[in-house]
């Protein structure tokens, strides 16, 4: 098969459908940052994305052999939508004042049959960061003994005022380990930062219906 050249016009207009195609996710990072970053709505109105367009397919010229499309899929061609208008940046906030497009936490609002007590660990850490004390508090096991002899109901009473109401740590965790020391066991230390000080924490990890739960937490040091 010959090399392919193309018309300097076909060429032209796919090149700048490809340029608006390269554009496109640097104006939704900057849409994204503008938008949601440093002001609690954003809107559609006027957004450069908006004037991209599909780009006609490519023609071979006269002469040429078509490329083949033997073992190819075939998308089916679909009706185009009709334009839909413009919502204004307070209806589209919502009630929270926050973006609709914001994006979801990276670890999720829930601890599942998957989840690793490393990956627990994360989320707990991260539901603290961000004073989500239900999603934190849904680590610890129903089992869960307190440290030093105190009630169960009021240690994690204090510990949710806490994260609620405390000093935040530092988004994640430093020097995570973890050790096994039965089949149904894990035990995890880290280090958490609250501004110019750290804590190093133990958390131990008991499989529980499928589940691994936090039953025991101490402190280890604190710097």
């Amino acid at each position: 098969m010959p090399n392919l050249k193309l018309p300097l016009s076909t060429r032209a207009d796919g090149t700048a459908g490809l340029r608006r195609l390269l554009a496109l996710p640097a104006v939704l990072v900057a849409a994204g940052l503008t938008g949601c970053g440093l002001a609690p709505t954003c809107s559609d109105v006027g957004q450069p994305y908006l004037a991209a367009r599909e780009v006609p397919a490519l023609k071979v010229p006269s002469g040429l052999d078509a490329p083949t499309h033997a073992g190819g899929m075939n998308v089916p061609s679909t009706a185009t939508p009709p334009a839909q208008p413009a919502v204004p940046a307070a209806a589209s906030a919502g009630s929270s004042g926050k973006c609709l497009d914001e994006a979801p936490s990276y670890f999720g609002n829930a601890i599942s049959p998957l989840s690793l007590p490393e990956e627990i660990v994360a989320i707990w850490a991260e539901a603290w960061n961000e004073r989500n004390t239900d999603r934190m508090m849904a680590a610890y096991s129903p089992n869960f003994v307190a440290p030093e002899g105190t009630a169960r109901e009021a240690w994690l009473e204090q510990r949710r005022e806490q994260v609620a109401t405390g000093p935040v740590p530092s988004p994640g965790v430093q020097g995570l380990k973890t050790t096994q020391p039965a089949p149904d066991r894990r035990i995890a230390t880290f280090t958490q930062r609250f501004g110019g000080n750290s804590i190093r924490r133990e958390l131990t990890f008991a499989r529980e219906g499928g589940i691994w739960r936090v039953v025991a937490e101490r402190v280890l040091e604190v710097e």
